[in-house]
C-alpha cells in the first residue's frame, strides 16, 4: 500500500482533477476525501 500513496502525494501536489487505478479499494482507503477524483478505467 505504500506504493499507493506516492501518486496520491504527487496528485495532491499537482491538484490532479482525475486519477485513474485498478486498485480503487486501495487508494480510496489510503484518500477517502479523493473519492471523487479516484476513478476506474
Amino acid at each position: 500500500m505504500i506504493y499507493d500513496a506516492f501518486p496520491i502525494v504527487a496528485a495532491k501536489k499537482l491538484k490532479a482533477k482525475i486519477i485513474l487505478t485498478l486498485n480503487l479499494k486501495h487508494y480510496q482507503s489510503i484518500w477517502p476525501e479523493g473519492k471523487k477524483i479516484i476513478k476506474s478505467p
